[in-house]
């Protein structure tokens, strides 16, 4: 089996035409503007007018990582948006710590096979 290379993950924040703050996670964030303008866009993007600009790019290294500052982005008020493009707000740094494999963690819970004995 192929060992599986690794690819870093990086976290964007884009202004559409409207104004309004979109966050996305992308392995080439400026191929990810590019297609924010074509079919392979997020609808969300294109309902707002379509980019108006790049804001804020992280490089965070994991998928898992990037997956989780999306969601902690997402979660926060425009104007602590604002604050993270200002960088005057930072990331929390627990969301960039890689996170125990959740496959091994369910082969460690496993239990032994049951052998008949009393």
């Amino acid at each position: 089996m192929k060992a599986k290379a690794e690819t870093s993950w990086s976290v964007y924040i884009v202004e559409c035409g409207d104004g309004s703050l979109y966050c996305g996670v992308a392995t080439d964030v400026e191929r990810r503007i590019r297609d924010h303008a074509g079919p392979r866009g997020a609808r969300y993007v294109k309902a707002h007018g379509g980019v108006a600009g790049l804001r804020w790019t992280l490089r965070v290294g994991s998928r898992s990582s990037a997956l989780r500052v999306e969601l902690w982005i997402k979660k926060q008020t425009r104007g602590a948006k604002q604050a993270v493009i200002r960088e005057e707000m930072p990331v929390p740094a627990a969301l960039l710590q890689p996170q125990p494999d959740i496959e091994s963690a369910d082969r460690s819970l496993e239990v032994a096979p049951d052998r008949g004995e009393p």
